[in-house]
């Protein structure tokens, strides 16, 4: 459905008003979703499906392999999800589960898109805030960003960088990073 989804283009010009680079991004219009409910509203089925799974010790013991990870720990207060997963999140698991193996993946792609869906929950938990110069940065200890590098199999510095800052292409061949606002860095975060 083309209505959901959308691009950006940003055009760069230099001082004699000539482009001098560009930069489509393609996005999901409905990324807010992720990040932001309405009163009524719950987030994607698939997260609550997974906290159900991960809460359930028949479950955990059902498949160990998907749901027993130290990181998967402490998913009690998550930013990103105003309401409580139900029983029946835990039966429409082990529906996706059954879809997930109608279609031959294996399971260490399943447990790798867990483990993304993990990430991104956690993410929104990151503790952002501005230094002096009010760019945005991210403690390299902060325990919810340890986690989320590791389940996106990716360092905390890259995981930081890639939040905190954007990579612009001057011309041909240069390359540099501009810090981001804190503004800026929380909404990388939704573009995620």
């Amino acid at each position: 459905n083309s209505s959901r989804f959308g691009k950006w283009v940003e055009l760069y010009v230099n001082r004699q008003k000539i482009i001098s680079s560009a930069n489509i991004s393609h996005y999901l219009l409905e990324k807010s979703r992720v990040t932001h409910q309405n009163k009524d509203e719950r987030n994607y089925h698939i997260f609550y499906q997974l906290l159900a799974a991960i809460n359930n010790k028949d479950m955990v013991n059902k498949y160990p392999s998907l749901l027993d990870n130290p990181l998967y720990k402490d998913l009690k207060s998550l930013k990103y999800l105003n309401k409580t997963y139900t029983s029946n999140d835990l039966k429409q698991f082990e529906q996706t589960i059954n879809d997930f193996k109608s279609l031959n993946f294996p399971m260490e792609d399943i447990k790798t898109i867990f483990n993304c869906l993990i990430g991104i929950l956690k993410i929104g938990n990151l503790k952002i805030k501005a230094n002096k110069r009010d760019n945005a940065e991210i403690a390299f200890d902060d325990v919810d960003l340890i986690a989320c590098a590791s389940l996106f199999q990716v360092s905390p510095l890259q995981l930081a960088q890639a939040i905190t800052s954007e990579t612009r292409t001057m011309g041909r061949k240069s390359i540099i990073s501009v810090p981001l606002s804190l503004a800026a860095s929380i909404n990388t975060i939704g573009a995620l």
